[in-house]
């Protein structure tokens, strides 16, 4: 079957393309989905009503947090409403999750610009010209496509390209580390990529935390929301709760009446500076020079917890002078007895680091020996050894608060007042999440905070943190570390193939020369799921060049987007809502109603396609055998979350103190835990070829920024900074067309110091255009004392018809740093002046 379609290439907000119309119906059940702030009744699997029926679900957005977990009504076999879980224990602080975006799912699903069946492109890539096809038809000619790529080019020609969107086992891409083995548990893509040796692009956005917490265990002194109520000083660092987070803001507003003091350390003046108690408006791109200058002054002032230093922390670690860590095995000693390797049955040879008793003057391990030194220079063993801290120290000298005052342009008074409360008003955290992280020097960051949170023992011990989860975790608490056991069966397969990964970002260099990391990888086709780089992802263009190279490029997608916008074929795919899942062994996600259209889950389709590959035995289960395997472990039958228990229930929430204990580890004991601030042995995410200079990446460090910088040559050229946050009524490009929301948030703005707006002859609400030698976007202005006068704010998350021209990611350019490949899309030099409407 076929049916051409030619609507203009612009799609806006206005003008939508006929073959995407509203599914049949969605008009009818318009008032039905108004806000009903009712309480539901007491029975948790009826509607207000005995025509409806409740479902429990997740929010399913990109937030940082897909799973909030939500309670749909159905009626007549519509989803009307989406509402937060809380009327299950309102009271208890994980019931606390929940926002406008997830109740405006009903009309995500409903949507005028839901894709509801296969188009195929009918005009040049980019154009929005489509031709409608059958399923057989789409599933024919993407897998004719991938069977010739692969035959002539080798199995690395076809590659899955993938982002964060959506949550569960079966349909969800799960793994965002170009890792080997890869570490995914999505039955739906793993199985295939297993199959068949294809090529796995992972997401680049907010990979500098994730990769650098791989190399330090960060995210051991993390903590969920609720843990700020025992601070005494929060400090919060590149994240704005009120603005981002509204779940995370209900614990820090209680813990600041309880009289902890609140800092917010950030370029823009946002709703929760205004609510703290000092505020530090740092230049971006220099929080790593902040936090190391707060470092010295607290050495400087004695302010430092020795304690923790020299017993949980890598500082009495002895460095040789080549920059590895002095072990056992350098002074011929017998390696530590470590916990049973599954693999072979036999404990585990743990060749431990050395420190000085200065006590009995020995060199030992130190996971045995108590209070070593923390400081000092020896000779031991043939080699001269220093202690950690006392390199690191040295290394951070320069560091001084007035030159911090100077790079970072903030008084130096207030550095050292932060300084102060941080290391002497105890307990302190460092609440952050991804707003540092998304610079081309921000990897060093981490390293920067973990020395910090170290000096001042703020860390392992209640009301220190150094990362805030900024959403609670699943309300159900019998995850994974609650004892169920891993879904690595479940994506087992014969005959596996080890294909490769790479971050998606590095499509450019792999398009331009055909290698990756000095091997060939001539990829061809490229299937995109779960992600919408060309809205989100930095270096838009490249990315659109990159992609005009391949020979065909498939885009899975609810939704119309402005990756779908560019491919050869877009496969209308099911919502959260629409399909049958599960989170991590743990929490079931119910299918509420039948997909829009001809949509289907990515389970369906990858099914499809295996039956064309020629393997249609590879996915062996039904996705309830699945969904089985994966919740009905010994520790959820012995607490009640089954997958039998959540069909009769719905939802279920227990808490540790109401459920049966996991089984114990067996084996050894570990190494000791320690806060890592200095890297051993630090590698990339990628097999991108790059010499590391281990000196830098080894230690804490300030690197200065690619370009968003004032000693970039640029800026004179381009003197504003511009950056994006992550705002409460987005979730990232995912809630396109939402009525709801465009009430909310009516159209993409930048954000302009007044200052600076008098200066080039902007007021309230004038057309502006921003840009630089990159690209441009053009939107209206929002002038405010709230933002220092050299930056301004672009939109993110927006897509290209929401703009008056342009694309504010086309601002953006590719910078991967050696180590993370973090998407540095806040690395950005630009110039606003007010657009006179002409053609660009």
């Amino acid at each position: 079957m076929s049916e051409t379609k030619s609507p203009h290439a612009g799609l806006t907000r206005r003008s939508f393309l006929k073959t995407t119309a509203a599914v049949a119906g969605a008009a009818a059940v318009g008032e039905a989905v108004t806000p009903n702030l009712t309480a539901l009744a007491a029975d948790t699997r009826s509607g207000e009503t005995p025509e409806e029926q409740v479902f429990y679900s997740a929010c399913g957005g990109n937030c940082g947090g897909p799973s909030c977990r939500m309670k749909g009504i159905v009626r007549e076999g519509k989803l009307v409403q989406v509402k937060p879980v809380s009327d299950y224990n309102a009271a208890h602080p994980e019931f606390k999750t929940g926002c406008v975006k997830g109740q405006t799912n009903p009309q995500r699903l409903y949507g005028t610009k839901r894709v509801l069946y296969p188009l195929k492109r009918a005009g040049e890539r980019g154009a929005g010209e489509w031709e409608r096809i059958s399923w057989d038809e789409a599933i024919t000619l993407l897998t004719d496509k991938m069977k010739a790529a692969q035959e002539q080019y080798g199995d690395s020609a076809i590659a899955f390209w993938h982002s964060y969107v959506g949550s569960g086992i079966l349909n969800h891409a799960t793994s965002y580390m170009p890792m080997k083995p890869r570490g995914g548990t999505s039955v739906s893509l793993e199985r295939f990529v297993k199959k068949t040796g294809a090529t796995v692009m992972t997401p680049a956005a907010d990979l500098c935390y994730m990769w650098m917490n791989n190399l330090t265990g960060y995210s051991t002194y993390s903590a969920p929301a609720s843990e700020v109520l025992n601070s005494k000083t929060i400090l919060l660092w590149g994240i704005n709760p009120v603005g981002a987070s509204r779940d995370m803001w209900h614990f820090v507003r209680k813990a600041k009446e309880n009289g902890a003091t609140l800092i917010t350390i950030d370029p823009r003046f946002q709703l929760s500076a205004a609510q703290s108690d000092l505020y530090l408006p740092v230049r971006p791109a220099t929080d790593g020079y902040l936090a190391l200058a707060l470092c010295n002054h607290i050495i400087d002032n004695d302010w430092v917890d020795w304690d923790f230093l020299a017993n949980e922390s890598v500082a009495p670690f002895l460095r040789k002078e080549d920059g590895t860590l002095l072990h056992l095995s350098d002074l011929g000693m017998e390696p530590e007895e470590g916990p049973v390797d599954a693999a072979t049955g036999k404990p585990k040879a743990i060749d431990a680091e050395v420190v000085y008793d200065e006590a009995a003057g020995e060199f030992g391990s130190a996971n045995k020996i108590s209070d070593p030194a923390v400081r000092g220079s020896f000779e031991v063993g043939g080699f001269k050894v220093q202690t950690v801290f006392d390199y690191v120290v040295s290394r951070i000298k320069e560091y001084t608060v007035e030159k911090a005052a100077e790079v970072c342009d903030v008084p130096a008074e207030k550095i050292e007042e932060v300084a102060r409360l941080y290391a002497t008003a105890k307990p302190a955290g460092i609440a952050t999440y991804q707003g540092c992280g998304h610079y081309y020097n921000s990897r060093h960051v981490y390293k920067n905070f973990m020395l910090l949170a170290s000096l001042t023992g703020n860390l392992g011990k209640k009301g220190t943190y150094a990362y805030l989860e900024h959403l609670q975790e699943h309300t159900e608490v019998g995850s994974p570390a609650g004892g169920t056991t891993s879904t690595v069966d479940l994506i087992k397969v014969d005959d596996a193939k080890q294909g490769v990964a790479v971050t998606g970002q590095y499509l450019p260099e792999i398009m331009e020369s055909g290698k990756f990391g000095g091997k060939d990888l001539p990829i061809k086709v490229v299937y995109v799921m779960q992600g919408n780089p060309l809205a989100c992802d930095s270096g838009r263009q490249a990315l659109i060049e990159a992609i005009k190279k391949l020979d065909f490029f498939c885009v899975a997608d609810p939704h119309m987007s402005d990756t779908a916008r560019y491919a050869d074929l877009v496969l209308p795919i099911a919502l959260t809502w629409e399909k049958e899942d599960a989170a991590g062994g743990y929490a079931l996600f119910e299918k509420a109603v039948e997909p829009a259209g001809e949509c289907k889950t990515d389970m369906d389709v990858f099914r499809m396609l295996a039956d064309k590959m020629g393997f249609p035995d590879l996915y062996d289960k039904t996705d309830e055998e699945y969904l089985r395997a994966a919740l009905d472990t010994p520790f959820n039958k012995a607490n009640g979350f089954t997958y039998d228990d959540y069909k009769e229930k719905g939802f279920i929430a227990k808490f540790p103190e109401d459920m049966a204990p996991a089984a114990a580890a067996s084996g050894a004991a570990t190494a000791k835990k320690r806060a890592v601030f200095y890297i051993e042995k630090p590698y990339a995410k990628d097999d991108n070829g790059r010499v590391l200079d281990m000196d830098i990446e080894r230690a804490p460090y300030f690197e200065e920024p690619l370009e968003a910088s004032v000693n970039s040559p640029e800026h004179e050229k381009y003197p504003l900074f511009g950056f994006s946050v992550h705002e409460i009524y987005h979730a990232q490009s995912v809630l396109v067309d939402i009525p709801w929301m465009n009430e909310l948030r009516p159209e993409p703005r930048i954000e302009i110091n007044e200052d600076a707006a008098r200066d080039r002859g902007i007021k309230q609400g004038d057309t502006v255009r921003v840009f630089n030698d990159r690209g441009f976007v053009v939107c209206k202005a929002v002038v405010t004392k709230g933002i220092r006068p050299d930056c301004i704010l672009l939109p993110h998350g927006w897509q290209t018809d929401d703009f008056i021209a342009g694309h504010s990611t086309d601002l953006t350019r590719v910078d991967m740093d050696p180590i993370t490949g973090n998407s540095a899309y806040n690395e950005i030099l630009c110039e606003v002046e007010l657009y006179d409407g002409g053609a660009e």
